[in-house]
């Protein structure tokens, strides 16, 4: 939707909950801005409900899909040698460090995944 009165100005605007009222270039009608109390280019930050409402069926479909892989592992031929199998061990790691209450599993998670750092590198 565009102005094209005077009134709506935003760059003037020194806050973003003020009412602002301008003419719609498609209606020709006087339209108003409801007021806000949070940039109206960023979303309002989400509750944990909402973050869980939106995000339930998703994380329960991906876990399913983990449980049934890990199924098909242990299903498989000439799965008690693979037990060993450094990989596996990673996603045991990470399947447990889900389980734990903190904010910080995506960093872990992620360093589980990783290699070790190697100061000299480039020297190799």
């Amino acid at each position: 939707m565009t102005f094209t009165s005077d009134v709506f100005e935003p760059a003037a605007c020194d806050t973003w909950n003020r009412y602002a009222v301008g003419r719609n270039d498609f209606t020709n009608a006087f339209v108003k801005i409801i007021p806000r109390t949070y940039h109206p280019l960023m979303p309002r930050p989400l509750t944990a409900a909402d973050v869980l409402q939106r995000e339930y069926l998703d994380i329960r479909h991906r876990l399913l899909d983990i449980a049934a892989s890990l199924d098909r592992i242990e299903r498989g031929s000439q799965s008690d040698a693979i037990r060993i199998d450094p990989r596996l061990t990673q996603i045991y790691r990470a399947l447990a460090l889900l389980a734990e209450e903190r904010t910080d599993r995506t960093v872990r998670m992620q360093m589980i995944f990783s290699d070790a750092y190697v100061p000299n590198w480039r020297d190799a």
